[in-house]
């Protein structure tokens, strides 16, 4: 009473009846949630009696039929023990048949082998006839001395002696792939053939195919393709004829387009294509065939075999390159471009033999600097002697006509005296510059060069040297037109006995020409 007085005092009674019908509230809402609680487990506990009562019946019903499915399993595994029982003995029985069917297979295997490996080399199926010789050899050569096997072992090894001798001359050809190759080598070594021999025919074939497809290579290759295209009226040759004259090529399109740079890069690009894929698989085969198949003895062999068979490949490649860059050299810049891709080209054989690659491209790379150098001075010498030549005929000309074009005093007239003298002055251009531009397409020569310093040395010693022959060519001509032989006269100045002549065929020709006295008089 004292708290309900102290609350109405205070005046918190509304907050006292706003709080009771919160928990009126609340009581109702529980309640309502578990009457349905309640129901709903009400409903679920009906459902559950309704299926028991059901599974009852279902599993009264079903014991009968469990009863008689018990008893047919038992009468089951009593016809199977009887079933056993009756077939064990012809179980028996039927398994020494058929070990006897299989030894009179083996048999008929063994007595119709030689005709197996006569079919076999009549079709060419060595590979076959192998497989059937190895399955039977051990067999026969165990029970070769019993009468019944001595014929077949004696008539099958006839036959395995002819199979490895068609095999081996069918791999000496030319005209088999590198894996019906390699298969052939691998053939032949299950046969018992030693490494060393599979490796030589081997070669031997991949030798022959490869020097065909060289030949192919080169076969367009002549003289006639080196000659200068024809040029029309106007100076331009078939091929750029029709184009803008605006727009002349520039100098490294006129370098590819002379007849001997295209025929270099012809033979790059076949060889590319062709032959140094060729002979990079040629290698691979060997090495599929030697891997597991050779002792110490044959491996040491063998690698000197390969490392010969690539240096004659190659350098059958390399001289016939030397050959056409001797017959007429292109500008010195596309030959190095060419020389630069073949090196590019042999880099998957050169991961294979780093070394020999090395050695030989060196000295591959000296040989096409050395004869594209003597090649350019040769040319320029010759370009100055028939120069020379030319002159001499101007002079020709005008000695037969002096008589006409004299004057009263005897004098020459100055028209065609000094045509003459401009003619001079051009062909002393001409000697310089020919000279000067031998020189300048030295220097792309060092660029075959970069890995072999010596070498870039002893290039440069003969540039000078060759530049000396160079002008010594003309003193040549000059000792030949006074009817001096050019050897003494050298031997008179002290000239080195191995200085070289150049173009000494043409500066011969000056032995034939008359003296003529034109160019003393106009001096």
């Amino acid at each position: 009473k004292r708290y309900f007085d102290s609350m109405v005092r205070s005046g918190k009674l509304p907050d006292v009846v706003k709080r009771s019908k919160d928990l009126d509230s609340e009581v109702h809402n529980l309640d309502t949630e578990m009457k349905k609680l309640v129901y709903e487990n009400y409903t679920q506990f009906t459902r559950a009696a309704g299926v028991i009562s059901k599974m009852k019946v279902c599993i009264e019903t079903l014991e009968p039929d469990i009863g008689r499915l018990e008893g047919n399993l038992c009468r089951m595994t009593q016809y199977e023990d009887q079933a056993e029982a009756g077939v064990t003995d012809n179980c028996q029985q039927l398994e020494k048949v058929l070990k006897r069917r299989q030894v009179c297979h083996k048999l008929e295997v063994l007595f119709g082998l030689p005709a197996t490996l006569t079919r076999c080399l009549d079709r060419e199926a060595y590979d076959l006839a192998a497989r059937a010789y190895n399955c039977c050899s051990g067999f026969l050569a165990q029970h070769k001395h019993m009468a019944s096997f001595e014929a077949i072992f004696k008539d099958v090894e006839h036959q395995i002696v002819l199979v490895r001798s068609a095999l081996e001359q069918r791999l000496r050809s030319k005209d088999l792939s590198v894996h019906v190759a390699v298969h052939d080598a691998g053939t032949l070594l299950s046969l018992d053939v030693r490494l060393p021999k599979v490796t030589q025919d081997y070669l031997s074939g991949r030798t022959a195919m490869l020097q065909e497809t060289l030949e192919q290579c080169f076969s367009s290759v002549a003289k006639c393709d080196l000659a200068e295209p024809e040029r029309d009226a106007g100076g331009a040759t078939g091929s750029d004829a029709g184009e803008d004259s605006d727009k002349p090529p520039s100098k490294h399109e006129q370098d590819m387009l002379r007849p001997e740079s295209v025929a270099l890069s012809n033979v790059c690009s076949r060889a590319m294509l062709r032959y140094l894929p060729c002979l990079i698989d040629a290698v691979e085969g060997l090495q599929k065939i030697q891997e597991g198949h050779r002792s110490t003895a044959d491996a040491v062999a063998d690698d000197g075999a390969v490392s010969e068979f690539v240096s004659a490949r190659l350098g059958g490649l390399f001289e016939q390159l030397l050959k056409l860059v001797g017959l007429k050299c292109p500008p010195t810049r596309v030959l190095v471009t060419c020389m630069h891709s073949l090196r590019d080209a042999l880099q998957p054989l050169r991961s294979r033999l780093p070394r020999l690659l090395s050695k030989l491209f060196v000295q591959f790379m000296n040989d096409v600097a050395n004869s594209a150098l003597e090649g350019l001075f040769a040319a320029a010498a010759a370009a100055s002697v028939s120069d020379l030549a030319r002159l001499h005929g101007e002079c020709h000309s005008l000695d037969m006509s002096v008589v006409k074009e004299q004057g009263a005093e005897g004098q020459v007239q100055s028209g065609r005296g000094s045509d003459i003298m401009e003619d001079v002055a051009r062909s002393e251009h001409a000697l310089i510059i020919c000279g000067f531009t031998a020189l300048s397409e030295c220097q792309p020569l060092l660029g075959l060069l970069e890995a072999d310093a010596p070498g870039a040395e002893r290039l440069v010693r003969k540039v000078h040297g060759q530049l000396g022959a160079f002008f010594l060519a003309i003193a040549d001509i000059c000792h030949v037109y006074v009817g001096q032989d050019p050897q003494e006269a050298r031997q008179a100045c002290y000239v080195p006995p191995d200085a070289p002549r150049l173009a000494p065929t043409e500066v011969a020709r000056f032995a034939r020409l008359e003296w003529r006295g034109v160019v003393v008089r106009l001096v």
